[in-house]
């Protein structure tokens, strides 16, 4: 593997680490009770931090010699991932339902999703495409 993905897992762990407070006030920080918070909001928070919990063993799993588990989680992001997909489009049309305007009229934070699907979606088929390329895998 290449040095420059040898330590990936930090990368994805800050990542998560950052969602975490991200979504303090809104999420995390409603544990236990999550008043306020939908089942979609839930099934959504599951299905990022799935994804994220799969960018954290993937790197993990290699580094530790383990390919033919990394190969099984691997396939297990054939599940997760639309899934992932389905909790944003959702998200998405019940903020556009809802008409939750912006609070900052410059700024409709409403189509970040669509910056996801458009980065992530490619990003995705691309790795999937090269699984077995390692360095444009990884």
């Amino acid at each position: 593997m290449e040095k420059i993905y040898k330590n990936s897992h930090y990368l994805f762990i800050a990542i998560l680490l950052m969602a975490i407070a991200g979504f303090w006030k809104t999420y995390f920080g409603k544990i236990p009770t999550f008043n306020g918070v939908s089942g979609l909001m839930h099934f959504h928070a599951i299905m990022v931090l799935s994804w994220l919990g799969i960018l954290i063993a993937q790197p993990i799993l290699i580094l530790n010699k383990k390919v033919e588990l990394h190969r099984i989680v691997g396939k297990v992001s054939y599940l997760v991932v639309p899934l992932l997909l389905l909790s944003i489009i959702l998200l998405m049309r019940l903020s556009f339902i809802k008409n939750t305007l912006p609070a900052n009229p410059d700024i409709d934070l409403r189509l970040v999703g669509i910056a996801d699907l458009t980065f992530f979606i490619p990003c995705y088929l691309l790795a999937i495409y090269f699984r077995k390329k390692t360095t444009y895998h990884a």
